[in-house]
């Protein structure tokens, strides 16, 4: 993984029947070298992770429990990841997007519009996808202040610089003061981070 501006980053979400021994099958299957098991750490905001790599490190796997979101993903980073990425949608039960956004539109109490927007977070594409951006613009303007701060919280996974202006009129707008607060926390990230 030389050039880092091509590196592709793909996130798949894990179903509930995978878990960390199906990925570990996989990559002793698909000779995958291990490179790091990392330990979470709650107070860090770090997840559990285990990396592994493809021969000649073109790609690194990442399998992460992510307690923040209470969800397990795949997340491949490489130049040219698709041979991996097809391997894992063999191997493993992956989330497609489209059943993410279908989970989304039929969710109707909070917690479960709050997972599948998770999901969605996790699974949105590097680059910016105008079809799940309106999705998070929607649920922004959720009712339940729960709901908008989790969208919130969830604009940080594809961090498009797109979310911004939405995050702003949260942070100005909103008439929830704890997700004005949630908002003006995530702003200050995308300044920190040049979104």
């Amino acid at each position: 993984m030389n050039n880092t501006e091509d590196i592709k980053r793909v996130r798949m979400v894990l179903k509930d029947d995978v878990d960390e021994d199906d990925i570990d099958g996989l990559a002793f299957n698909a000779n995958w070298d291990l490179i790091e098991v990392a330990k979470e750490d709650p107070r860090e905001g770090t997840p559990y992770q285990v990396i592994w790599a493809t021969e000649g490190e073109r790609e690194a796997i990442h399998y992460i429990n992510d307690h923040v979101l209470n969800l397990r993903y795949v997340l491949v980073k490489g130049n040219a990841p698709d041979n991996v990425l097809w391997e894992i949608r063999k191997t493993l039960h992956v989330y497609e997007v489209s059943e993410i956004i279908e989970e989304l539109n039929s969710a109707t109490e909070a917690d479960a519009i709050v997972k599948a927007i998770n999901k969605l977070a996790v699974a949105a594409p590097q680059s910016f996808d105008f079809e799940t951006y309106n999705l998070f613009k929607k649920y922004a303007a959720h009712p339940d202040p729960e709901v908008r701060s989790a969208v919130i919280f969830a604009m940080s996974y594809p961090a498009w610089k797109e979310f911004r202006q939405l995050v702003e009129q949260l942070g100005l707008n909103d008439p929830n003061s704890e997700v004005r607060e949630t908002a003006q926390y995530f702003l200050e990230g995308y300044s920190r981070f040049g979104n």
